[in-house]
């Protein structure tokens, strides 16, 4: 084995060691103080809404949340089709949950991975991409929303493949089967999130004009495919070309509100929700310089693309361009979210990935510029940010704990009941996560996510 497959090898180890390290911690503090809760239970109610298309379907009866009644309610198309397996070998709640579980686990390995390939890919000199790898890992919101079951992990490392492969791919020595890749990949990101759906068809645009990866004109028009797919599934169930998640969760379809106040909500939500976050402040979701160092990253791709371009460093800023891009789109999407506080900022986490990559680049970029003799011993400060948040996952192993002792006390009881009641009864649900996983009969959710019908209704 030559020594870069020997160092790939140890990097992707060392970064599935990781994930599972995370993995064990949080499953030792899942345990809540009483022990009232199930050691199984999940943290999150959402998760639930997954394991309940999953069920479905591996009964024979996909997209019902409810038998005979078809929907799109999942915020994540994919997701809920790589849980159901877990019902395929049992039929146990508690299986599936620790097959979630285990599954967000390996997302945030597939995330650290795509982090240490795409700052592999624009330059970043060693230990730069290792560190990014590390902190995508061990980032506490992430790991948090993954592990707890939701498809945040996989989001975050189907955004940093897929970029990773469109910068790899837009070199001059690149292969075909990198600039395919990368076109798979951009084309399925709308079936790991709705909003990615915009990020598709940028690249569609890029493709059309001849920049990016070295491909036909016409494949143009191949990354729409599985995104006209999905549109046209949704409207053939639903009559709407969005799922019925992103029409009950997106400040979009909010009555009474027209183009103006639409406009000033958004700018509202972006100064106040938005760009506080990347300033600093909560500071549990991003350490205070992050923010400032993605900005500044960004700017630096951006300015490549002027006569003016930044040199002395590695790291190849023009080849940033689309990771600069894309997080700016994030952002700016962030806020068209009625949600966006919601679950720790589990709808912007794709965002907040690509921030930390910008962020990381930019510090690597610094320290590049530092006298050349003394650059040795300062590259491995890179590990400093990895082992940094490290030290904060045992907080968010206890925020794990509370969450699943919350969850327990609001629905276990109830779930408790609903196993008993016979099957024959119509039940109205308006939080139907763990609770439609306990009933077995028809079900009514008001929400919109499993009875589509009633989505712009509820917004009403």
């Amino acid at each position: 084995m030559g020594s870069g497959k020997r160092r790939r090898f140890l990097e992707t180890g060392l970064l599935l060691g990781a994930a599972l390290s995370v993995g064990g911690l949080f499953l030792a503090s899942g345990v809540t103080r009483d022990g009232s809760a199930p050691p199984w239970l999940l943290p999150l109610d959402d998760a639930y809404i997954f394991l309940r298309y999953a069920l479905q379907a591996a009964r024979g009866e996909p997209l019902q949340w409810t038998s005979g009644l078809f929907s799109t309610g999942a915020s994540s198309f994919l997701y809920p089709w790589l849980e159901v397996p877990a019902f395929w070998i049992s039929m146990k709640i508690s299986f599936a949950s620790r097959w979630a579980f285990w599954l967000g686990a390996v997302a945030l390995w597939a995330a650290g991975t795509g982090a240490l390939r795409l700052l592999r890919s624009v330059g970043a000199p060693d230990p730069w991409p290792l560190a990014g790898g590390l902190t995508l890992v061990w980032f506490g919101p992430m790991a948090f929303a993954s592990l707890g079951g939701m498809e945040s992990g996989l989001n975050g490392a189907a955004l940093l493949w897929a970029l990773a492969f469109w910068v790899e791919g837009s070199g001059p020595r690149s292969s075909p089967r990198i600039r395919w890749l990368a076109l798979l990949l951009v084309a399925f990101l709308p079936w790991i999130r709705p909003e990615n759906g915009i990020l598709t068809g940028m690249a569609a645009g890029a493709l059309l004009l001849g920049v990016g990866p070295g491909l036909p004109r016409v494949s143009a028009l191949l990354v729409f495919l599985p995104g006209a797919v999905l549109a046209g599934t949704n409207w053939l169930l639903t009559g709407h070309l969005s799922p019925a998640g992103a029409l009950a969760k997106s400040r979009l379809t909010a009555p009474f509100v027209g183009p103006e106040l639409q406009a000033s909500l958004f700018l509202h939500d972006l100064w106040e929700r938005v760009l506080p976050v990347y300033a600093g402040s909560p500071r549990f979701v991003l350490p205070p310089p992050v923010g400032w160092l993605a900005v500044a990253g960004a700017l630096l791709a951006f300015a490549s693309l002027t006569p003016w371009r930044p040199d002395g460093t590695s790291i190849r800023w023009r080849r940033v361009v689309p990771v600069a891009t894309a997080w700016s789109v994030l952002v700016v999407l962030a806020p068209f979210s009625s949600l966006v506080h919601w679950h720790y900022w589990r709808h912007h986490h794709g965002g907040l990935a690509l921030g930390w990559v910008l962020a990381l680049g930019a510090l690597a970029a610094l320290f590049e510029s530092v006298d050349r003799d003394r650059l040795p011993r300062l590259r491995w400060l890179a590990l400093v940010v990895p082992l940094a948040l490290a030290l904060s996952l045992p907080g968010w192993a206890s925020r794990f704990a509370r969450g699943v002792e919350v969850l327990h006390r609001r629905d276990g009881k109830g779930a408790g009941l609903l196993e008993e009641l016979p099957g024959d009864r119509v039940l109205l649900l308006d939080d139907a996560g763990l609770l439609s996983l306990a009933y077995d009969g028809p079900m009514i959710d008001v929400v919109g996510l499993g009875t589509p019908g009633l989505a712009l209704p509820f917004r009403h």
